[in-house]
């Protein structure tokens, strides 16, 4: 909206960026409902592998 006052082009060029980032939010809302105990899945390494 408030790039629409300024210039409608920018308000314009908006509008992938919007779409793309509420799609990412929806995707990972999802992978997250759908896998709820995903920090279980895979132990966490106590000790470092470097060498």
């Amino acid at each position: 909206v408030a790039f629409g006052r300024i210039r409608s082009a920018a308000a314009w060029l908006m509008v992938p960026y919007l779409v793309w980032i509420s799609f990412a939010g929806v995707l990972t809302w999802s992978i997250h409902r759908l896998n709820p105990d995903a920090e279980t899945l895979v132990p966490t390494a106590r000790t470092s592998q470097m060498l």
